[in-house]
């Protein structure tokens, strides 16, 4: 941390607004867009390895057990967890190569420097992500369970059984973003503590829900755009046996996680941002 400024209390300080947020945001992300691919690059060939792991693993996993046993269920239960939490993970060293790539604290942004603060920070990260994943993989679960088993008994169409499932994650998912300011924090303050860096973006997180709500809901707009848009390209190559067979599943795995890596990197931005106008006395790249 650096030398203390004027807090957010102070009155001379600007009022933080959504524009103000977003505009440097997208600002930082149109300037360093190929800093953030590059860093993004690590975290998704980790995540392809450990798919490529998982289409190995899995049948065995399961071959020989009744389906729908007890046994079979709590291992598919086990390995749903397991998934997510592997992803969430990686999505969260990501996020901290980001936070402190437009925090100043990661140096040069060539791959090794900038996920150096996440690997000083290694314990409190996963535990986090772990953590973070665990409850809306808790929430999630109940709560579709209880949709399904809700509107069953209406027999509603399926698109709005999607929309109030969809609800539902969107829900899990503001809430859970109100810890979205723990890893910036801790990569901007090596002294602090997981349970500081909680608390802190919980209170200062407060009155920013629908910001979030909005930003997440955009993001999977556009995100379901893009991955609609490279389905309906593939489909046509396909068609057109100017695609090999062979590499197919490979090309669209890729695609997926460079599209969210894209994706995922304004989000990242977004919060690193706001963490820095709730910290003014942090310092940022851009100064």
């Amino acid at each position: 941390m650096h030398e203390a400024a004027p807090g957010v209390s102070d009155p001379n300080q600007p009022k933080i607004t959504w524009a103000c947020v977003l505009t440097r945001s997208y600002r930082l992300y149109a300037q360093g867009f190929w800093v953030y691919f590059r860093i993004a690059l690590l975290p998704a060939i980790i995540a392809y390895g450990f798919h490529y792991l998982e289409r190995l693993v899995y049948p065995r996993m399961f071959h020989g057990m009744r389906q729908f046993s007890p046994n079979f269920i709590l291992l598919l239960l086990l390995q749903v967890w397991l998934e997510g939490a592997v992803y969430w993970t990686i999505s969260a060293f990501f996020f901290s190569a980001v936070a402190a790539n437009v925090l100043g604290t990661a140096g040069d942004p060539r791959l090794a420097d900038a996920y150096s603060p996440a690997r000083m920070r290694l314990r409190p990260l996963v535990i986090l992500a772990v953590l973070a994943w665990t409850l809306f993989w808790i929430g999630r679960t109940a709560g579709t369970f209880a949709i399904r088993q809700l509107l069953g008994r209406f027999l509603v169409n399926y698109w709005v059984a999607a929309f109030a499932i969809g609800s539902l994650v969107v829900a899990l998912a503001t809430l859970l973003s109100k810890f979205g300011l723990s890893i910036p924090a801790l990569m901007d303050d090596p002294s602090i503590s997981l349970r500081q860096a909680l608390r802190e973006s919980l209170r200062q997180t407060e009155h920013w829900e629908l910001f979030f709500t909005m930003f997440l809901i955009k993001s999977a707009a556009v995100g379901y755009a893009a991955y609609w848009l490279c389905n309906l390209v593939l489909d046509q190559l396909w068609q057109r046996d100017l695609m090999n067979p062979g590499l197919y599943p490979s090309i669209v795995w890729l695609l997926s996680i460079a599209i969210a890596a894209i994706l995922e990197s304004p989000v990242f931005i977004a919060f690193s941002v706001l963490y820095l106008e709730l910290n003014p006395q942090s310092v940022s790249a851009e100064e």
